[in-house]
């Protein structure tokens, strides 16, 4: 009895809800929508053939939202929100599914006039019905709740701490409630006199069970006045499955100090500290140090002078091998810039030596010479422009990639030929080598990255609407992920081209249609693993009478790995209609 008489809720408050009257008196407001849906999924097998399935889905959709003083305007702001969803579906092969949801939001808002400082809430959601893979309704249920604590900076400094704790139903398992994903911020500043304090702390945990999560930490400090500035900054990452580098954790720490001694001197300070770990009980650390100067020798001019020195030690361990390093270096660098009309000129040039007495396999010393030119026009004939060219010899010994000229070629623009449309381009090339250090061997790795990348674009107003596509392209070889630590646990895995376009278009129809169009593709070839390829188009349809909206979706997703290929079509139409109690 209980089942039918919640199944046969839906379309009762369905009719009441569209007969609803408009006008509201009590601040509950709500909507009603039927969703209907068709997707029919393509695969290829390994042994070529196709595979095909069609599924069918209807979903009607009841909430309720409610916001108001009920104590006063003094005491709280309370809002509360309530759903119901009836699903009916047809996955294929003359399955039928169906299932129920009932939802729930709230939330409180202390001291309303004092802006909130004070806040918790909590959301849940309870399915009946099929669940699993083939789920209408879900994977089961779920559950959210937290709290938030705002105070505005006066006697005290100003302080922001949020908490959210998450708990779903276990994807694998299936038990409820035992996916735990718990997110906690802390936030807080002060000014006094001419300096400003900022302290910010978060913790993102993710712990699915029976599947790989991840335990996020970071903590900074910065102290800034118009004569310094210092920084100090905490990360840790601890993974239950290695990142791209082959990496489980990661953890380090930032410091850096900037001290203006005059008008034309500053001075600054950095210090790193950094530990890694990989599979296997392989352990890698590296910390380092750099102290430097700049010097403004000409008043009025954008000459600048800058030397450093710098100095690190690294290690690795595994069960097998344990080896370690220190380097050590210095550098000059000066750079100039001066306006020449509506362009903007820099020059630079500097040098710089780097030793390390290191028993991975690169010991020596490394001399680098380099310069570069800059030009920049910020508003020249209905464009702007940006490009700089560096071009750095390096002579070092075949253990650290031998020598070899090294280029960074890069510039972006955009132009308007009219007011209504913008023509954009961008051009990068860069030759480089990194070294890194192998965990599992105790051995440096020195890669060479040889890149170019195109980029173009162009956005055009029609109307009341508008449409804009950008294409962009990058060849050659480049380690994934780009950046990031000093140490790899393996062979690095490296993007041999990636292609991305992306299209885009809004406009009316009307005054109460709209019709959105959208495509986006990604195409990668990664030197050690199968190429990838996605493709997502998107075009739709909305339409208003009155309160009654209408909107017809059509999208069509491609996915390939290899020889191998899933292309999905999906088409959605919504009906939806809002009303006040």
């Amino acid at each position: 009895m209980v089942r039918a008489a919640r199944r046969a809720a839906v379309p009762l408050l369905a009719a009441w809800a569209s007969l609803a009257p408009a006008a509201g008196r009590s601040g509950t407001t709500g909507s009603f929508d039927v969703q209907g849906q068709a997707t029919r999924i393509l695969g290829e097998t390994p042994n070529g053939t196709t595979q095909a399935s069609t599924a069918a889905l209807l979903q009607e959709n009841l909430t309720l939202h409610y916001a108001g003083l009920p104590f006063g305007p003094a005491v709280a702001l309370i809002t509360a929100g309530a759903g119901l969803t009836n699903v009916n579906a047809a996955p294929g092969l003359g399955l039928t599914r169906s299932g129920r949801t009932a939802s729930f939001d709230v939330s409180a808002g202390f001291l309303p006039r004092r802006s909130l400082p004070i806040r918790v809430f909590a959301r849940g959601a309870l399915p009946s019905g099929d669940q699993g893979h083939l789920a209408t309704i879900g994977p089961g249920p779920s559950l959210a709740y937290g709290a938030s604590l705002n105070l505005e900076p006066g006697l005290l400094p100003g302080l922001r701490v949020d908490f959210e704790e998450a708990r779903t139903t276990g994807f694998l398992t299936r038990e409820p409630l035992t996916d735990l994903r718990r997110v906690v911020s802390l936030g807080s500043s002060r000014s006094i006199g001419g300096h400003h304090l900022n302290l910010t702390a978060r913790l993102d945990q993710f712990h699915p069970q029976g599947l790989p999560g991840y335990d996020s930490y970071l903590a900074s400090f910065s102290w800034l006045s118009a004569h310094h500035q210092s920084q100090l900054l905490a990360t840790q990452i601890d993974r239950g499955a290695v990142s791209l580098l082959g990496l489980t954790r990661e953890r380090d720490l930032h410091a850096s100090h900037v001290q203006v001694l005059g008008d034309r001197l500053t001075a600054d300070a950095a210090a790193h500290a950094g530990e890694v770990a990989a599979p296997n009980d392989a352990r890698g650390s590296r910390s380092d140090a750099r102290l430097g100067v700049t010097y403004r020798p000409l008043a009025g001019e954008q000459l600048l002078v800058s030397s450093g020195l710098h100095a690190g030690l690294t290690s690795a361990q595994s069960p097998t091998v344990s080896r370690s390093g220190r380097s050590y270096g210095a550098s000059l660098r000066g750079s100039y810039a001066r306006p020449w009309g509506p362009l903007n000129l820099g020059l630079s040039a500097g040098g710089g030596l780097d030793t390390c007495q290191c028993e991975f396999g690169n010991s020596g010393t490394q001399a680098r010479v380099d310069g570069g030119l800059t030009v920049g026009a910020l508003a020249f004939h209905r464009g702007n422009l940006q490009a700089s060219y560096n071009l750095g010899r390096v002579f070092a010994p075949p253990t650290r990639g031998g020598d070899r000229l090294e280029h960074q070629v890069q510039a972006n623009g955009s132009y308007r030929p009219r007011s209504d449309l913008e023509l954009r381009l961008n051009v990068g090339y860069d030759d480089r080598f990194r070294e890194l250090v192998d965990l599992a061997s105790a051995q440096s790795l020195t890669l060479h990255e040889r890149a170019l990348g195109l980029g173009a674009g162009a956005s055009k107003a029609i109307g009341q609407g508008a449409v804009s596509a950008d294409l962009r392209h990058a060849r050659g070889s480049v380690l994934v992920p780009e950046g990031g630590s000093q140490f790899v646990s393996g062979f690095p895995s490296s993007a041999q081209s990636i292609t991305s376009a992306v299209v885009s278009g809004l406009t009316p129809i009307g005054e109460r249609a709209h019709l959105n169009l959208q495509l986006h593709g990604t195409w990668t070839s990664i030197g050690n693993g199968p190429p990838l390829a996605t493709l997502f188009a998107n075009a739709g349809f909305t339409f208003a009478f009155g309160r009654l909206s209408t909107s017809l979706t059509y999208q069509l997703t491609r996915s390939t790995v290899g020889e191998l290929a899933t292309v999905q079509h999906e088409v959605r139409g919504t009906l939806s209609r809002p009303f006040e109690l």
